[in-house]
């Protein structure tokens, strides 16, 4: 019992990652984890989408190209 719970938490890693991060594409981590995540290199894929841009970053970057574009 224990040991599936441990493969799911593993199997999810990317989506928890996404959400802890707060990354802007969490769904599309979602989905890519739980229908392509069985093979190792979509599991990959959505391993490094859950480390992208955060929500709180995009929103800087956003701020920082409107007051430069202003200037």
């Amino acid at each position: 019992m224990i040991g599936a719970l441990l493969i799911i938490v593993f199997y999810f890693l990317p989506f928890m990652v996404a959400l802890s991060r707060n990354t802007i594409n969490k769904g599309a981590v979602f989905i890519i984890n739980l229908f392509f995540g069985w093979t190792v290199i979509f599991w990959i894929v959505a391993l490094i989408m859950a480390y992208w841009k955060t929500i709180k970053e995009q929103k800087l970057q956003e701020q920082f190209y409107q007051n430069n574009i202003k200037k």
